[in-house]
């Protein structure tokens, strides 16, 4: 077995919790966004959270909406946090592109932040920043022209500000957020997978949760990328945009690292992946229909089954699967 599972699941079993471990290990969960394609991670955490494993983790670090993926997780919120995706956000009030045609991006960031996670899917922030696995949220500096890590949250509107900041793209979901002298987009121009920013806080293990299905890369950027949203970024600062356009040749290149370090690892640091077979239709960055979104979360759940025990047969004695009004069903 993988020393990332044995890890975790030899945590499991002892009842291992965080800040009292008898192990000399950290482990760490890195999380993907993706857009709405980040119901997949998320399908994932909520799996992670049924299967009781959330204990066995030290740190939590999330790009995009894998970092809000990865707040609701900490909270113990996963599967409620789950169903923003296909109840809450695939309308015209987060994605329209006839906002295209004004001023306003595509996404409305505002809505999900301060009307969704405030108003009708509830996150715990207290639960959050009092936690002892803290959030590591992923941005792109434009200062230093890198990943940074925001962190150490006191307060709902600092946690709010931060997964605004790591989600933002110019003309798809807004312009830079400014914080403290420096200026923030989305953490995935520098680190799609944030298993180095869990490496860099010292993790001997990672666990990293992909949102893309295998085979499913794109390693160059496409004719939108390129005419479209490097030109804005351009306009922003010249360095982020030749760093966008290099993103998907990074992608590839994290993912193949992945897969040899899943394959044969070499650790420590010890990284293993978790992503959808490749048979598993791709979710859309921008994707609405409600059907393929569940499907999604449905695939990000079987992967951590398949991942912890070889088989997804025993989702239906562990998950609670998701009715078709996005409610959890009572086991029988």
């Amino acid at each position: 077995m993988h020393p990332v599972l044995e890890l975790i699941i030899e945590r499991t079993k002892q009842g291992s919790r965080p800040g009292v471990r008898e192990d000399a290990y950290k482990l760490g969960l890195a999380i993907e966004g993706g857009g709405m394609r980040g119901v997949v991670s998320a399908g994932m955490v909520s799996a992670l959270e049924q299967l009781g494993l959330l204990n066995a983790f030290d740190i939590v670090c999330g790009t995009s909406a894998g970092a809000i993926n990865g707040a609701y997780f900490v909270a113990r919120q996963a599967a409620y946090g789950t169903t923003i995706y296909y109840d809450c956000i695939n309308n015209d009030r987060f994605i329209s592109f006839r906002r295209t045609f004004s001023s306003d991006p595509v996404m409305s960031l505002e809505f999900l932040l301060y009307h969704v996670m405030v108003r009708e899917r509830v996150l715990d922030w207290k639960a959050v920043v009092s936690s002892p696995i803290p959030l590591k949220v992923v941005v792109s500096s434009l200062n230093h022209l890198s990943a940074v890590v925001l962190d150490g949250f006191h307060s709902r509107d600092e946690l709010l500000e931060a997964f605004r900041a790591t989600a933002r793209i110019p003309l798809i979901a807004g312009p830079p957020v400014q914080s403290n002298g420096d200026q923030f987009l989305d953490g995935g121009i520098y680190e799609s997978f944030p298993f180095q920013t869990a490496i860099d806080n010292g993790c001997t293990h990672v666990l990293t949760l992909l949102t893309r299905p295998a085979g499913k890369l794109r390693c160059k950027p496409s004719s939108f990328d390129k005419s479209v949203v490097a030109r804005a970024l351009a306009r922003v600062n010249p360095g982020i945009a030749r760093a966008y356009l290099m993103r998907p040749a990074k992608y590839c290149a994290d993912v193949k690292r992945l897969e040899i370090e899943s394959e044969h690892p070499s650790g420590p640091p010890y990284l293993f992946a978790v992503r959808p077979p490749e048979t598993t239709p791709e979710v859309a960055r921008l994707e609405k229909g409600r059907d393929k979104l569940l499907a999604g979360a449905a695939s990000g759940m079987r992967a951590i089954l398949s991942a912890l025990s070889g088989s997804d047969a025993s989702m239906i004695e562990v998950l609670r699967p998701f009715d078709e009004s996005g409610r959890e069903r009572k086991l029988l």
